[in-house]
């Protein structure tokens, strides 16, 4: 879609000489053209930036606004092309977002408020998980004559390599180009990221290791997947209906 304004969600208002807020406020310039902000504070702006957008977004969201490709308002809509996550929204948005938070923190030294830049933390869990991410994965899974359909079973493999793995049950209706636990057919373990997969992930277990021996309990009488590391059995993993 192409519009022939640009698109903005402030509207400039003209105010009297004499304008004053109802406390008693009466706005006033601030010459901060002098103050120039290092590279070390363009994350904070960052995040201001986008914190303005979501403050926006969720005052919208609690008045009825929802999302529409142009703005319309009616008894019934109230429609906002502008109500989308921050990293989808227009640039100029954003331009216009971290030029508010630049010109906010000029403002707060005017006064003799500076504010430190946010502290760069080596995030361990990050760096796997990104790792992680960009690997090749291969999905290794039984012919469909070796299904199960009632009791209980149980395999284990030893970890022989470092690295990410997942590990689990599959069905026979999961599709080939999906990996165990990115669909709503498959549950799986990974001991590398620590989590548990099934349509994605969630925080499960703990980390293994090179030579651990990790366990892996499928019981359709009482429709429970788990997973044992070391022969210590986790919290229970998935509790599914019989019919899927």
């Amino acid at each position: 879609m192409v519009t022939e304004k640009p698109p903005v969600r402030l509207r400039p208002v003209r105010l009297p000489q004499n304008y004053q807020q109802f406390n008693g406020y009466k706005p006033q310039p601030l010459d901060a053209r002098e103050i120039v902000l290092g590279d070390d504070m363009k994350p904070l702006v960052d995040a201001l930036a986008k914190n303005t957008h979501n403050v926006w977004a969720r005052e919208k969201i609690k008045r009825g606004w929802t999302f529409g490709l142009n703005e319309y308002v009616d008894s019934n809509q109230k429609r906002s092309p502008h109500l989308l996550p921050y990293e989808m929204v227009d640039q100029r948005i954003k331009d216009a977002n971290r030029e508010s938070a630049i010109e906010f923190i000029k403002a707060l030294q005017l006064f003799g408020i500076f504010l430190e830049p946010p502290v760069h933390e080596h995030d361990e869990g990050a760096e796997k998980e990104v790792q992680a991410m960009q690997q090749f994965a291969r999905t290794y899974r039984a012919e469909a004559t070796y299904a199960v359909t009632s009791g209980k079973w149980y395999f284990e493999f030893e970890v022989l390599t470092p690295g990410f793995m997942k590990v689990g049950w599959m069905d026979i209706a999961s599709s080939p180009e999906a990996g165990i636990g990115m669909d709503d057919r498959s549950y799986g373990f990974d001991g590398y990221l620590v989590r548990k997969w099934h349509q994605g992930a969630e925080t499960y277990g703990r980390e293994w290791k090179v030579g651990d021996i990790v366990g892996s309990f499928l019981d359709l009488n009482d429709r429970t997947i788990a997973f044992s590391l070391n022969g210590e059995l986790l919290l229970v993993c998935k509790l599914f209906n019989i019919q899927d």
